[in-house]
């Protein structure tokens, strides 16, 4: 099967805010004609077998290679889970090709947790997991895998760095457990027959006045106004009308969804969402997780009809982007590769737009990049004799040697910095306390470990680098590779 049969993942599972809004009623008038499930916050994989044989990848986040070993993929925190995982399908594997329900042809995406804090929201016990999502590709029975696997523990061993300081990286042999899942489901029974719903349809039947009123707008209902294109004049309305009928139309979404002037969401749509974050998602605890009392919560809860098999999601983005912000703050200041020069505002950012500004192409050091190299010429050759028409690279590369030592310097001072404010750093949201702390603090301190090791190598290969080429290669190779 070729990877461009491959079928994308993760395609448009709608936020219950962007639904239509006859959709939306009709799903909040009928909670029993969908299954809730919790929205997992883990690493995303696939796994599957083609002519070659078994394989994972990361092709559901357009990463087309396959691996087909553990040893296939470097060592490092990045690859970690995926190496972990792969040995842990690989010690199931046997037993999934017995069963029939795993093909030639077939794959599957798969959400990873590894270790108790794979993104945001925090796992518990000593063991990871692997949980079936879906079908990509081919026939595969994924209800019956997920229960063949139900309670089966694999153990591998592992390689994988570490580091104490963020500065030094250190090697060593573990022992990691995995058990495999599905999708926990949620107890939507429960959520309707409580007061809450009986409130929630008090709502919907405000929802329901406001819509059926009449707009004012030709012979148009608010829910017919609200509807209508705001790019497409209807008939019946002329040129000058329609000017002001868009200005009223603008008004009446504002009654469904606006933000008010505290920065909060307002309108019968967002009222209805706020309700059931607070009264459904916000009590759920996570079948993975710890008590909601012990900082235990989840992202969201997924709906899916059980007849047409649509989807919609609850996703608690207030909560989760700010603590995600907030988590991932330091990370994203040292690390976050810049969209354009302008916005080169994190450490990794200096860095790279500043040893390419003095290539002379300063988009060389952002997300700009290919666009760059592309134009550029056709060959790497090519593209690098084009780029560096009069560099000097005696001057350059002496540049590069002292901005890089200058860039070490700084990063000492981030570090120190950063270990004397991180017990400091704290976060309080919907009562709950976030810190930089445990998984966070060691997580932290990874990407100040790759950074740290990024740096000595830049250094160390520009220091011995014996022509442009070399230096363009160091900082654009990857790119280069992929054209």
């Amino acid at each position: 099967m070729q990877l461009s049969q491959i079928k994308p993942i993760r395609e448009g599972i709608t936020h219950i805010e962007a639904m239509a809004i006859g959709d939306f009623i009709d799903a909040m008038r009928n909670f029993e004609k969908f299954e809730i499930s919790e929205k997992i916050d883990g690493s995303n994989l696939v796994f599957g077998y083609d002519e070659e044989g078994f394989y994972t990848s990361r092709e559901g986040k357009g990463q087309q290679q396959r691996f087909r070993s553990e040893g296939e993929y470097e060592i490092g925190y990045q690859t970690m889970y995926r190496r972990s995982a792969h040995l842990a399908l690989e010690k199931v594997l046997p037993l999934m090709e017995r069963s029939g329900y795993l093909n030639v042809g077939d794959s599957i995406e798969i959400e990873i947790l590894y270790g108790p804090l794979t993104n945001v929201v925090p796992h518990e016990g000593d063991i990871n997991r692997i949980i079936f999502l879906r079908p990509i590709t081919g026939n595969p029975d994924i209800k019956k895998l997920a229960e063949l696997l139900e309670g089966h523990k694999a153990n591998v061993q592992l390689k994988v760095p570490f580091t104490l300081d963020g500065r030094t990286q250190q090697m060593r042999n573990e022992a990691q457990w995995w058990e495999f899942t599905r999708t926990p489901t949620v107890d939507g029974d429960e959520f309707v027959q409580s007061e809450a719903f009986a409130q929630l349809k008090v709502k919907l039947s405000k929802l329901e006045s406001f819509l059926s009123a009449d707009s004012g707008i030709a012979q148009f209902s608010n829910a017919e106004a609200v509807s209508l294109p705001l790019n497409k004049r209807p008939e019946g309305i002329d040129v000058a009308q329609w000017k002001e009928c868009k200005l009223k139309i603008k008004e009446l979404k504002k009654k469904l969804y606006t933000i008010g002037e505290d920065g909060k969401p307002q309108g019968f749509v967002w009222e209805v969402k706020e309700f059931l974050l607070n009264n459904l998602v916000r009590k759920i605890r996570s079948e993975f997780g710890p008590a909601i009392a012990d900082g235990g919560w989840i992202e969201g809860v997924v709906f899916r009809n059980t007849e047409s098999g649509e989807m919609f999601k609850i996703v608690d983005k207030d909560m989760f982007m700010v603590v995600k912000d907030f988590l991932w703050q330091v990370r994203s200041d040292l690390s976050d590769k810049p969209k354009s020069v302008r916005t080169a505002s994190s450490f990794a950012g200096e860095l790279l737009v500043g040893l390419a500004t003095s290539l002379g192409h300063p988009d060389l050091g952002t997300f700009q990049a290919k666009r760059i190299l592309r134009n550029a010429g056709s060959t790497p050759d090519e593209i690098i004799a084009n780029l560096s028409k009069g560099s000097k690279f005696t001057e350059i590369q002496s540049y590069w040697v002292k901005f890089l030592q200058q860039m070490q310097g700084k990063f000492d001072k981030i570090l120190d910095k950063y270990n004397k404010e991180k017990d400091s750093k704290e976060l309080e949201v919907h009562d709950r306390v976030f810190k930089y702390d445990g998984e966070v603090h060691y997580r932290t301190l990874q990407t100040f470990n790759v950074m740290n090791e990024m740096l000595d190598d830049m250094l160390q290969k520009t220091k011995s680098a014996n022509s442009i080429t070399d230096l363009y290669t160091l900082l654009v190779g990857r790119q280069l590779s992929s054209l």
